[in-house]
């Protein structure tokens, strides 16, 4: 599903040019739950950016699903991203003013779908993740926990291929981020898709397949866990 070949990625900073990711090597299978862990300035999040491809790599090959990341323009990237990709962030990234079936409809108004139909895919989607009772909720409205379900199911709802989570925890208290990591590994077994999430959080370790160190812009380490 994904393949990573030689990735590099280097900054200017000042006058001088700092590499972080320095020749990223790196297979993830079809329905794989991977875990990449490192220190701040490891070059996690750099990583997932250049996975997405929201940031061109400098050098190497990056390969989603058949497709060429590192080929594609601006446009083609938004459209692979838009029909293969969803992203889950520490912030939850919700629009204030709109309510919950509204923030998970977003994606699907740029794919185009009709009203009505998005309108039934957001509500089956919030319901798969535990919010059936609160379609029209503002965030402010949410819990954190059920802020960062309205966030998955935005995620989801184009079902991507490829989910990409930014510290999908760490803005949540332990019982809650046991609650939505339950909930991430469900959904990566019932459909299918597959995962590759950066992290601090060691509970996140227990639900992974695959547990992968970063250090100093390279993956150093792993580990092949068992089921959760």
């Amino acid at each position: 599903m994904i393949q990573c070949r030689d990735i590099h990625k280097a900054f200017p900073i000042g006058k001088e040019t700092v590499e972080i990711l320095r020749g990223i090597n790196l297979d993830v299978a079809k329905g794989e739950f991977v875990a990449i862990v490192g220190e701040s300035g490891s070059g996690k999040s750099t990583f997932l950016n250049v996975l997405s491809g929201i940031m061109p790599t400098d050098q190497g090959e990056m390969i989603i699903a058949d497709a060429h990341l590192e080929q594609m323009n601006e446009n083609e990237l938004a459209l692979f991203r838009r029909g293969h990709l969803g992203f889950i962030f520490q912030s939850y990234n919700l629009l204030p003013q709109l309510s919950a079936i509204e923030n998970v409809e977003m994606p699907l108004i740029f794919a185009g779908v009709p009203k009505a139909e998005r309108r039934q895919q957001a509500k089956t989607m919030l319901s798969k993740v535990g919010l059936s009772e609160r379609f029209d909720h503002l965030p402010s409205e949410l819990s954190g926990g059920q802020q960062q379900r309205v966030a998955i199911a935005r995620a989801l709802v184009n079902n991507p291929q490829v989910i990409l989570a930014d510290e999908p925890t760490g803005n949540l208290d332990s019982k809650t981020s046991i609650e939505i990591l339950d909930l991430l590994k469900q959904l990566n077994r019932d459909e299918g898709m597959t995962f590759v999430v950066v992290t601090h959080s060691h509970v996140v370790y227990e639900y992974a397949d695959r547990l992968i160190e970063m250090k100093d812009g390279l993956l150093v380490k792993e580990e092949q866990k068992g089921e959760k």
